[in-house]
């Protein structure tokens, strides 16, 4: 069998050329130091070595990738050449684990459309970057985000990059965009926003927005800091979703051998992001209605507790809810079928509430 590899001769010349090109202001722009009287000496050097370090972590990035094929037909009476395009996979995974697990965005459309389901397993091969051949023996999928986690059959030694926590991400920090195909984008980060204000218990509103407008080259790409850690992914829509979010469903299926996203149907304010008026308690989850008027969702785990419109929550499990790591965020590290402690403010006195969380469907 014949892999046909990636082309990738002139991307040492593409990234030097573009990344001087564009990012040349970023790196040695000295207002935004806001520091008139600093100097840096021999500019041309820094421009140079930050060239090599964006080839180094696009060459680590290629190392952790994996491509995913229908498996070709035998064709041992017949003449016709059969191939693997390395260009035309049918999704790409990445490496977490180097036994072999890998998380593939769940929302690629051929994915979808060759039924890559656990029951349909041994119809399909995974490709590493040094043109290793692997079969797959396991399929999770994960309902905290748009990923399946899948297994290598026999897999050992892979190469692993670090899942980064974003709450140690920098505004201004510079970040390498990589797409399954190849294409690359450097970029750095602007701000962190909140999709909604009314915050769901069990999503993650945060988001990151970059310097650049994404391109449909940068649909389920991977995004890097110069250090090489995955910082976050896109999805088929573009948005960007935390490294840190995979990491928590990553390490619910090591500890439990299954991915159980927890669930408990509550709506708040988070009391980091905003200040009340009328209020002195600065940190903590607000009890609030989402734009439907709802504090809870019916059924839910919530629905069963005292909590009313109002209470403040300030600790889950004897940890604050404040610095970045607020209700959802706490929540994430559970899962489903697991008992968790609340405890809350109402008219200024302490309550606490056991919940029995529910499992996200």
């Amino acid at each position: 069998m014949i892999i046909l590899a990636m082309a990738s001769g002139a991307v040492a010349g593409f990234l030097s050329a573009q990344y001087k090109q564009d990012n040349l202001a970023k790196e040695l722009d000295l207002n935004a130091y806001n520091n008139p009287s600093l100097i840096i000496s021999d500019a041309k050097k820094v421009v140079v070595n930050q060239d090599l370090k964006v080839l180094e972590v696009y060459n680590s990035a290629q190392s952790s990738f994996v491509s995913i094929f229908k498996r070709l037909p035998e064709n041992s009476k017949t003449k016709k050449l059969n191939y693997y395009d390395l260009n035309q996979s049918l999704a790409t995974g990445f490496i977490l684990s180097s036994d072999g697990w890998l998380v593939i965005n769940a929302a690629q459309a051929d994915l979808e459309k060759a039924d890559f389901s656990e029951a349909n397993l041994k119809s399909f091969l995974a490709i590493t970057y040094d043109k290793k051949e692997y079969s797959f023996d396991q399929l999770v999928y994960d309902k905290s985000g748009p990923w399946i986690f899948a297994h290598l059959q026999s897999a050992s030694n892979l190469p692993v990059r670090k899942l980064l926590d974003t709450r140690s991400l920098q505004m201004g920090q510079n970040l390498l965009l990589v797409s399954p195909k190849g294409a690359i984008l450097p970029s750095f980060l602007v701000a962190k926003t909140w999709s909604e204000l009314v915050r769901s218990s069990d999503q993650s509103a945060e988001r990151l927005v970059l310097a650049d407008v994404l391109s449909n080259d940068f649909k389920n790409s991977f995004i890097f800091n110069l250090a090489g850690e995955l910082v976050a992914l896109s999805d088929a829509d573009k948005e960007l979703i935390l490294a840190g979010n995979l990491d928590l469903a990553w390490q619910r299926l090591m500890k439990d051998k299954a991915s159980r996203a927890p669930y408990l149907g509550l709506y708040y304010l988070d009391l980091d992001r905003i200040k009340l008026s009328s209020n002195s308690v600065n940190y903590g989850a607000l009890v609030y209605p989402n734009s439907k008027g709802l504090i809870f969702d019916p059924q839910s785990p919530a629905s069963k507790t005292a909590l009313k419109s109002g209470d403040i929550i300030i600790r889950l499990e004897g940890q604050e809810l404040r610095g970045g790591f607020g209700l959802s965020e706490a929540l994430a590290s559970y899962k489903a079928g697991d008992t968790i402690t609340l405890s809350y403010l109402r008219d200024g006195q302490d309550y606490e509430v056991d919940v029995k969380l529910g499992e996200r469907k």
